[in-house]
């Protein structure tokens, strides 16, 4: 029987599409389901858009991080991170990716093999994402995490503009510098351009990852227990 091999696809294959390819692994196993592989890789590079945080590939995950997701009784991927090649996706069964920007990018990059692209939250269904409603079908990373659900709460309320000000002073504990002003001024609540995991564009206190401090111990195990319910519905998926 000739193996089935399933991509999961991030920004640079180190930690949503490594996790979650590791929790699918582990799925897979506990279901005693054989020939299916699942393997993590990146797309940054791939294509022109600039949402993508640039990435050197040939990372490998440190101890630390590995430890600290057998926390969640995850056995992590150690293999260097690479970015999704046109063979790779010629001979896959499907290629998971954790938000539409990506899967944009791999689509553009191999159109040919474009039906074999899917974005895990779409994939899994409407009512199964354990993530905030307003960051649609993106899973957010740990490490960069998304616009504050306290921020953008302020920031889409009916409030004078020096009241959000204000506010917003409170929460992030201190003046506001020009950036983080900026920002606020420019943010348009009707405006679909506001993406709140576009995290090039929005400053780093404004931004929290599911209401833990981003680049965190806490952030990171608050991931692995995301990413462990949107595989639980995505390997009803996979083994069909």
């Amino acid at each position: 029987m000739t193996s089935r091999v399933v991509y999961t696809v991030c920004n640079g294959g180190k930690e949503r599409s490594r996790i979650l390819a590791s929790i699918l692994e582990k799925e897979l196993t506990e279901n005693d389901v054989g020939g299916l592989e699942v393997k993590a890789r990146g797309s940054y590079g791939l294509g022109n858009d600039d949402k993508g945080v640039e990435t050197k590939y040939g990372w490998t995950p440190p101890e630390g991080f590995v430890n600290l997701m057998k926390k969640k009784g995850i056995k992590l991927h150690t293999y260097e991170s690479q970015m999704l090649t046109k063979n790779e996706i010629a001979h896959a069964d499907v290629v998971v990716a954790v938000d539409p920007t990506i899967a944009k990018r791999i689509k553009e990059a191999y159109p040919e093999y474009s039906t074999k692209v899917v974005t895990a939250l779409e994939a899994i269904g409407e009512g199964n994402s354990p993530f905030y409603d307003y960051l649609g079908h993106s899973i957010p990373d740990a490490w960069g995490g998304h616009l504050s659900k306290n921020v953008r709460d302020i920031l889409h309320s009916k409030q004078e503009h020096p009241e959000k000000i204000s506010r917003l002073t409170t929460i992030l504990g201190g003046e506001l510098n020009e950036e983080e002003k900026s920002y606020i001024q420019n943010y348009d609540s009707t405006s679909l351009d506001n993406d709140p995991t576009d995290i090039k564009r929005i400053p780093k206190r404004l931004r929290d990852y599911m209401g833990k401090p981003i680049d965190s111990d806490e952030a990171y195990l608050e991931e692995g227990e995301h990413l462990k319910k949107v595989a639980k519905h995505l390997i009803k998926r996979l083994v069909a």
